[in-house]
């Protein structure tokens, strides 16, 4: 079973086919993880790192090309921590 086998807390997508392959949950997994890291770095709620994810997170699919290794990265402009003057 893949790592990303839970969405947000949520139901488990395991009976998915393909799931080594599918550049969709290769994009769920890297928002999770962002979500995770914002969680545990910035101190935010999973709900305040899922509404700022789901605004100022950029994917992009870093490589299509070795299957089964897909890669979604997940970037987000540190710059929106900054103080504002």
């Amino acid at each position: 079973m893949p790592s990303f086998d839970t969405y947000l807390g949520g139901q488990k997508i395991a009976p998915l086919a393909n799931l080594s392959e599918d550049v969709s949950l290769a994009a769920r997994n890297a928002t999770l993880n962002m979500i995770d890291f914002l969680v545990k770095t910035k101190g935010l709620t999973r709900e305040q790192a899922y509404i700022l994810v789901s605004v100022a997170v950029d994917l992009n699919i870093a490589q299509l090309v070795d299957i089964p290794n897909l890669g979604v990265t997940a970037i987000l402009n540190r710059d929106i921590f900054k103080p504002q003057r």
